[in-house]
Parts: structure tokens; sequence; C-alpha cells
């Protein structure tokens, strides 16, 4: 297979050019489990900017949750920039925070802003509240708005979008009571003094410190080729630990090997951190609802296997999760399905209850049939007005558009298109066009298409194999030889329609009665065609697509035909009786 190299230094000056200085964020703050409130300051230290600042954006994620909610969200108490007092000029709209500055900041000249902030909990959410005696907070004090070459950026959140922020070097100093337990990425030191602790926390290139406040957890930690992989349990969820362990090595170890060597010293799974909603990741710490012990699903542990592929998409490669949420979470449910894939050693099964199974690849089958002639999976996130069409689209599809992408680009090249792709973007912030000039390059040359065509592909393609008739004939020659031995020859006719193709190769496969197996390649156009067959044996099955590329293909059902009418070879992708749970990603999955 011919690649193409074309653009491949363009790619990486690409990518060059968007890394600047990170920003340096310094927090100080106290946690008062009584108030349910985490308050103090955020030093902010910009790193090189191209532009003239007139302002300072920054982002109040509790705002996002709490937006009915009074008793909830992040109150600013005074914001200073520089030597200036604008507390009275600043705009608050919704999770937006504009600071004026009353003297622009020339590029490269140092400004510094400090911002006092309290952010206060909310019962109601998973991600910023509490419940069942323990505290999340992520996302929980101002960051900066992300900030491309254009400026800063500005994001209009949806519910179910993720907060998106750009990468900083983080210090933070936490003080809180010593009767509760702090699970933290990045611990320097702990100190307690008067019945208070006191954290020091360290993260470079992170998103965000997130914290977990707590008490009763047992920890379980294991060396995976130089990260301590760390999970945090009580004693009931006891039950799960090997299978998040397994699940959590098998990640790290397929990443790092495939992809991106994990670069971080450490990273955290806290079983039960969460009380709903599958998994949440972030920066360096993963949070995970309570498991079920009525039932040990395969689920459980391939969200785990999510939230871990998450900490190289995001948190390596750090796509913006609100603006291009495919290149976030298509990216890593495809990493997860492939890594799932080699676990089970075959298709793997995501339920093994009264038995019924579930096939993981069907599940996101089922789920994106009824999207995929809708919208494509490029979208931006805040174009999505509805939760069931954002997961089907984004999770499912996106999970099809991107197995489909990489199949066509062959095991060798596929593995150099993510190694490079994360190389090139590694801290940086790729958009869909960076992704699709780089995977263009890893496809076959003489195919013509790009990868654009495929990850805006929005109409339904499918293959079908309509008729075959097979029909012997005794040739003028065979018929002087007929007592010496076979006069006949086979002629097959095979009838198959082209739906909306998407421009590339597709492989076709006639099985002969003696076992004989005929490969070739179509290159189809829209519509009805027929092909046809001479052979020494009958034919008795078409297919297309034998090696299952097109993940894209609308239904699966009609894309192969045997004799006797019957489109077994068609649904080779079930196992047993296959558990379809239409609510997956909203309810059990991860973000």
């Amino acid at each position: 297979m011919r690649i193409r190299w074309l653009s491949g230094l363009l790619i990486i000056l690409v990518a060059s050019a968007t890394i600047e200085a990170r920003d340096r964020l310094v927090v100080d703050a106290a946690f008062d489990p009584q108030t349910r409130s985490i308050s103090g300051s955020i030093l902010y230290e910009p790193g090189a900017r191209k532009l003239v600042l007139t302002e300072l954006r920054f982002q109040l994620y509790p705002n996002l949750f709490c937006r009915e909610d009074s008793s909830c969200g992040i109150k600013i108490d005074s914001v200073r920039a520089g030597d200036d007092d604008p507390t009275s000029k600043i705009t608050i709209e919704s999770t937006n925070l504009i600071v004026p500055l009353s003297n622009p900041v020339a590029p490269g000249e140092a400004i510094d802003a400090t911002i006092w902030f309290t952010t206060y909990l909310s019962k109601a959410n998973s991600r910023l509240g509490y419940g069942e005696s323990q505290f999340t907070l992520a996302e929980w004090f101002p960051v900066p708005a992300p900030w491309r070459e254009s400026g800063w950026q500005e994001v209009a959140y949806r519910k179910f979008l993720e907060p998106t922020a750009d990468l900083a070097d983080i210090e933070a100093r936490i003080v809180y009571p010593d009767s509760l337990q702090l699970i933290a990425p990045g611990v320097v030191t702990t100190e307690t003094v008067e019945g208070r602790s006191v954290t020091r926390i360290g993260m470079e290139a992170a998103s965000g410190a997130p914290l977990q406040f707590a008490t009763g957890y047992q920890l379980d930690s294991t060396d995976v080729s130089g990260t301590a992989l760390k999970l945090y349990y009580r004693e009931h969820d006891s039950f799960m630990v090997d299978t998040v362990r397994a699940a959590a090595t098998a990640a790290l170890v397929y990443m790092s090997d495939s992809v991106l060597v994990y670069p971080f010293d450490e990273l955290i799974i806290v079983i039960g951190g969460l009380s709903e909603g599958g998994g949440l990741e972030q920066p360096r710490m993963i949070l995970a609802s309570t498991p079920s012990r009525t039932v040990r699903t395969g689920f459980y542990a391939s969200m785990i296997v999510h939230e871990v592929v998450h900490q190289w998409f995001y948190g390596i490669v750090n796509s913006s999760q609100a603006g291009t949420p495919w290149l976030d979470e298509s990216v890593t449910e495809y990493f997860s399905l492939k890594i799932g894939r080699r676990r089970a050693q075959g298709e793997p099964n995501l339920l093994n209850a009264f038995g019924m199974t579930a096939n993981h690849l069907m599940q996101h089958r089922a789920t994106a049939s009824s999207y995929m002639s809708t919208d494509p999976i490029t979208r931006r996130g805040e174009d999505y007005f509805d939760q069931a069409t954002y997961y089907r689209t984004i999770y499912s599809k996106g999970t099809l558009i991107v197995q489909t992408l990489t199949a066509l680009m062959g095991d060798e090249g596929e593995a150099s298109f993510w190694r490079e792709y994360a190389d090139s973007f590694k801290y940086a912030v790729p958009e869909t066009e960076d992704f699709a000039r780089l995977a263009t390059k890893y496809l076959p040359e003489e195919d013509g298409g790009d990868a654009r065509t495929i990850l805006d592909h929005n109409r339904d393609t499918d293959f079908a194999i309509i008729s075959l008739r097979t029909e012997n004939v005794q040739t003028d020659a065979d018929s002087l030889q007929s007592e010496e031995g076979d006069s006949l020859v086979w002629k097959a006719s095979i009838d198959y329609l082209a739906q909306h193709p998407l421009g590339f190769p597709v492989g076709f496969r006639v099985v002969l009665l003696d076992g004989t197996v005929i490969d070739t390649v179509l290159n189809p156009t829209s519509g009805r065609h027929r092909i046809k067959y001479e052979t020494a044996s009958p034919a008795v099955a078409a297919i297309i697509d034998p090696d299952f590329q097109y993940a894209l293909d609308d239904d699966f059902l009609n894309n192969s035909l045997t004799r006797g009418q019957s489109r077994g070879a068609a649904l080779r992708l079930f196992s047993g009786v296959t558990f379809l749970v239409e609510s997956l990603f909203s309810s059990l999955w991860g973000w």
C-alpha cells in the first residue's frame, strides 16, 4: 500500500505553531464541609500571547451545573489585575467571567491576575457536589477560557457537554479538616496541625486539579511500567478491585505501546467516587460509580478502559471537549473497543446474565442506526440541542466512523498514524482539519479519497447483494471430451447495490462450492451493478466487505447472500442472544 507522505512537514509545523508557553495557576483555598463550600484565591500568570490583551476571560464551571440552584455555583468576591482593581467592572454571563483591563497588555508583556472566589456545592450533581459522606470537586475554581491564536474562545455549553480548558501548570494549597481523607493527583506534601490538614499539589500540563474528600477509603497501588496505578475503594466495593486493576493496566500498557508513553507518574481511580453516571475522567484521576453487586458485567470494566484512554485524549492530546467533542469521545471509545477486543481475543461481550450477551460493536450500531443520515460527527458540540442526538452521534456513530477510517489505513498505516498524531499534538489542541489532514496522509494513495469525506459522512452508506444466480454451461470443446471427464463450466451473475459509497474501494468475495474463494476489489458508484464470473465450480455465496472494514454500512444484514437465501454470513457480528441497551452511554457509560 502506498502512503501519502505529502504535507507531513506541514502537520508538524502547524502543531508546533499552536504550542505556546503554558499558563501558570496558583490556587490557595480552604474547604469547609459544614457550609459545603471551598473558598480562596487563584493567581493567574498567562503564557505567551500573540495578541494585545484588552480583557481576561475565565470560565466558572460550577455555574454550568447550578444554573437553577441559587444555593450552589461560584461567587466572585473580588479581582485584581496587575495594579488595577476591576472588580466593579467585571461581567459574569453564565459560565463566562470577563475582566476588563484598564491598560492593554502587549504581546510578550507579563501580567498576573488574582481572583478571590467561593464555590458552593450542590447535592444534586455528582461532578461537583456531595453525597454518601463524600465531596466531589471537579472544575471547582475559575480557569482561563480557552485561547487560540485568534484570541479568547467563548463556549456555549449544553448540560451534556464537557467543560473545556487548555492545559496549564497548576500549584495548589488546600486546607481542610483532618477528619476527612483527601484523594487527589499531584500531592506533594500533607501536614496536619491543630485539626487541619494542609496539602500541596503540583501538576504540569493539566486542565484542572480535581479533589475528592471522603472517609474510609483503602488504597491498592500497583506499578505499571513506571506509573503508580492507585485504586481507592471502600470495603463494600473491594470485590471489583481486581477487575478494575486488570482493565486499567491493560489500557495503560496498550496506549503507551501503541500511541504515546504515558508521561505522568500516577493514575488514580476512585471506585465509588461517583454516585451515578458511570465514570468521569479528570486529569490523572478517574471517578467511577459504585459497581453493582447483583450482576458483574463487562460494562464496568469497559467503562474503566474508556476513562483511562481519556488520559490520552483529552489529557495529553487536548481536544476541545465542547468544541470538537468527537476528537475526545469518538476517538476514546474507538480505542476502548480496540482494547476490549484484545482483552477478549475477539469481539468483547459486555454482559453475561441469564444467557444473554451484549456485543460491544453491535451496541454502537444499534444506538447509531437512526442517526447515520443526520448530523456529521464533526459538528460542534454547542450545536447539539438534545442529549440523545449528542450521545448517539458522538459516541456510537463516531466510533463507527473512526473504525472505518483506520481500517482503510491498514494495520501498519494506522499504527504510524496514531503515533504521529499524538507526537504532533502532545499538549496541543488539534482541530478536525488537523486530524483529517494527517489521516489522509495514511490512506492508500491510489484510492483518491480523503479522510474528511468519511468524517463528514452524513448519509446512509449501504452495500447490498441483491441476487446470486449460477448456471452450468457446456462448451463446444468440452462436448467432444464428455466421456473423459467433466465438461461443464459455471457462470455466476451477481447483482449488488451501492448506496452513497464513500469513494474508497470495497472488498468483494465469492465462495465456490468446492471451497475456493475468489477475492476482488470493487470501486463502486451509487446504483445497481452486475458482476459476472466463469468458474469450474458453482458459486454458493457472495459477500461485500468480508474483512469488515466498513463499519458504516447501514445495516450489515444484506451485504452477503448464499444460494439458499440465508444471510448467515452477514450475521457474523452477533454472538448468542445479542442484548442491546440503548441508554448505555447516558446511564452506564463514562463521559
